[in-house]
């Protein structure tokens, strides 16, 4: 088992830079957040940029099956160096200036076990600790290069693979059936009633209309001073940021606090079933439903309905008014929305009766998907151990 630097096991290359003017049909083009979604770069949705619009040497940019991709900058700490695998790309698909890109020499070590090994919790914090600070988090090829990394023999490698690999089919698993499981409880809502838009429709006798705030306390949080290291290190209470409120459900989370920077900040907690609106950045107008007790920081408005048997409503009823929410946002440096503007939305309200079926529906779908996110948290947990003991196991060999 060898020690080597990470720049004597493949190339690397810094992505391609484009204006805005690029944009169009033709080569598909990975960006930075295509490489938060999974041990596979996102391949779905790409953007596309015009070839006629790129330099001549645009092929040199092109992806293949296996290759490294890194992110240059980040705006956290923590997201910088992250590292995901091109899998199946299609043909013709370009990285941006954003990215680094590593390429394997197939012959001296094997991809997934680099990919393994570098997405790792050692090596995360080890990319995050020597990330370049500025306004944002920066790791550049030499910072990557240098890296030690410990290279099994060949048969090893693909052993660990094997072993991490099925944990992660299980984890991928989980999402798809969580996905079906989500449009499954969205058709619900949407059956029985996404049909009452108001004002665009007339409601039915027994349906009212009424502001958020009147039918629902809320609330925001607060981010302890980063500079005092007491406030975080060891901490065990769940901290939710906005960007956490992509995925509709929180039943887990990698930020955490300690009581003393709860007790020395805004953050404040929030019970389970608590709904989490994001007011800022590229996930303002989002909603997802805490399954956890949890506190937030300033971008999240919390919402705790007076009647919790209107909660799973008012998420999903919330989601269909996302594009509304977006055009909401105000503000010259970040696009917000404020607790103001979410208290004041107009919400239909059914009655008693329709909802009490809804939750008969939706509460079991809602329980398996929760169940499967703490399986996936657990499965990534085992993951994260059996590697460093695999490795000893080898080196004791």
């Amino acid at each position: 088992m060898n020690k080597v630097k990470l720049c004597t096991l493949g190339t690397f290359r810094n992505g391609i830079s484009f204006g805005k003017e690029s944009y169009g049909p033709g080569l598909k083009i990975i960006t930075v957040k295509d490489l938060f979604k999974g041990r596979y770069v996102s391949t779905t949705m790409l953007d596309e940029l015009m070839p006629q619009a790129l330099p001549s040497h645009y092929p040199n940019y092109l992806v293949e099956q296996g290759d490294l991709l890194f992110t240059r900058s980040s705006l956290t700490k923590t997201g910088a160096g992250m590292v995901a695998m091109v899998h199946q790309p299609a043909a013709d698909t370009l990285f941006s200036g954003f990215i680094i890109r590593f390429r394997p020499h197939a012959q001296k070590c094997h991809p997934h076990y680099l990919l393994y090994l570098l997405r790792s919790p050692q090596y995360r914090k080890l990319l995050a600790d020597s990330a370049l600070q500025t306004n944002i988090s920066n790791v550049n090829q030499d910072t990557l290069g240098n890296l030690s990394v410990t290279i099994p023999t060949m048969a090893q490698q693909e052993q660990i693979v094997s072993v991490l690999s099925a944990l992660d089919d299980k984890i991928e698993l989980n999402i798809r059936i969580n996905t079906e499981l989500e449009a499954l409880a969205k058709i619900c809502y949407h059956y029985w009633f996404g049909q009452y838009i108001f004002p665009d429709s007339l409601l039915p006798e027994d349906w009212h209309v009424q502001q958020l705030g009147a039918i629902a306390h809320t609330g925001s949080g607060g981010t302890p001073r980063s500079s005092q290291k007491t406030y975080y290190e060891n901490g065990d209470i769940p901290w939710i940021n906005s960007g956490e409120l992509n995925h509709p459900y929180i039943a887990t989370t990698t930020n955490y606090i300690t009581e003393a920077g709860l007790d020395n900040s805004s953050a404040r907690m929030f019970p389970e079933n608590t709904l989490l609106v994001a007011m800022y950045g590229t996930t303002a107008g989002k909603t997802s439903l805490l399954r956890i007790p949890a506190c937030t920081n300033q971008a999240v408005c919390a919402i705790l309905p007076q009647d919790p048997r209107y909660t799973y409503y008012l998420k999903f009823a919330l989601e269909a008014m996302y594009p509304y929410l977006t055009g909401l946002r105000s503000g010259s440096a970040r696009e917000n929305l404020s607790q103001d503007k979410i208290r004041a939305l107009q919400i239909t309200m059914p009655p008693l009766r329709d909802i009490r079926r809804f939750n008969a529906i939706v509460d079991p779908l809602v329980a398996q998907i929760v169940n499967h996110l703490r399986q996936n948290e657990e499965l990534a947990k085992l993951r994260d151990w059996l590697l460093p003991i695999m490795m000893n196991d080898y080196i004791k060999k």
